[in-house]
């Protein structure tokens, strides 16, 4: 069941990105061919205002086709294609770049708005961290200090901190030496010396929460840019080595299976990250992923023609190469933390 929800996850995240190049095709004018939820063979289809919607076996991502490929088509979709008058559609390579770039790029911006309307609904609900002190762990770091429920913190080391990824930092929270840590105890500015935390990590402290549309409002944004922020850092290492900290699909399954409790804020703040995660990683300047597509578009305006069908078939091949690569060394990686 937990494999299930998994690739369930995995499935609305992708078809939440291919909608994004659907609508945005839609709303240019621009032919749309297929769009399919899945992989490999065909389950079924439909045909619909030019487009056949199509469900296929493999639950393992989707597409949105706006190629005419006449061999994956049957006699009836033939008949149906021609049928359908497409004299107020353009077809993708005669687009204008404004256009080529909407459609391209709007499949990354509709997984940052899924994120960012997700994280609002449960920061708004659940409410949001404050940097206000609720409960001190028994036994941990915070107690030792002599930290007390009601506790602001304004400061790690000479550094602000207005939420907890600012609170959490590496190069602060994680130092050798300790840090200092600036907080506001009964209206009154006083100074902690704390101790390494490299050891385990854990401060021992939980914050109150705020229910508040505004300040969730302002937060989602921040976290998804903090995210991001994690997330370019580790696609950098890519180039180099692949990341340990990166996940695929393998991964995901495994980490699902391990979660004894998993409940519905769970999977809103998975789907919300691995959004956050696809659009980020389509940013990418590598054929076949959005950003290189992008890339793509960006050469052919600046010199004023379109690149030769070698050329693209060269980029092609070594971007695939690259992620076939990326593939691989990423699922051996999810591999060994199953073991």
């Amino acid at each position: 069941m937990k494999i299930v929800l998994s690739l369930f996850i995995l499935l609305f995240i992708v078809t939440v990105h291919e909608w994004g190049h659907f609508i945005a095709g839609r709303i240019s004018g621009v032919r749309v061919y297929e769009f399919a939820i899945g992989f490999g063979p065909k389950l079924f289809s439909w045909f619909k205002n030019g487009t056949k919607f199509t469900i296929r076996l493999l639950p393992l991502g989707g597409f949105c086709s706006f190629d005419k490929d006449e061999t994956k088509n049957s006699e009836k979709e033939k008949q149906l294609f021609e049928e359908f008058d497409d004299s107020k559609y353009t077809a993708l390579p005669e687009a204008s770049f404004g256009k080529k770039m909407f459609i391209i790029l709007n499949g990354i911006i509709m997984n940052f708005v899924l994120a960012y309307v997700l994280f609002f609904f449960i920061f708004t609900f659940i409410g949001t961290q404050s940097m206000t002190v609720d409960q001190i762990m028994p036994n941990s770091v915070a107690e030792k200090v002599q930290m007390m429920p009601g506790d602001e913190i304004l400061k790690v080391n000479d550094r602000d901190v207005k939420n907890i990824n600012e609170f959490t930092k590496d190069k602060d929270f994680l130092s050798e030496d300790g840090f200092k840590m600036t907080i506001k105890r009964n209206g009154e500015i006083e100074t902690i010396d704390v101790p390494s935390l490299k050891e385990d990590g854990s401060f021992g402290v939980s914050f109150k929460l705020i229910k508040s549309p505004a300040k969730a409002f302002k937060e989602a944004a921040t976290t998804i840019g903090d995210m991001l922020g994690k997330i370019f850092g580790i696609l950098k290492k890519i180039f180099v080595k692949v990341d340990d900290q990166m996940m695929g699909i393998v991964g995901f399954a495994g980490f699902m299976t391990k979660q004894e409790n998993i409940n519905l804020l769970m999977i809103l703040l998975l789907i919300a990250g691995i959004s956050v995660s696809v659009g980020a990683f389509n940013l990418l300047p590598i054929i076949p992923l959005d950003g290189g597509q992008a890339v793509i578009y960006i050469i052919e305006k600046i010199i004023g023609k379109p690149i030769s069908e070698k050329a693209r078939t060269a980029i092609s091949y070594v971007g695939m190469a690259f992620m076939l690569y990326l593939f691989v060394r990423v699922t051996y990686n999810d591999i060994l933390r199953l073991r």
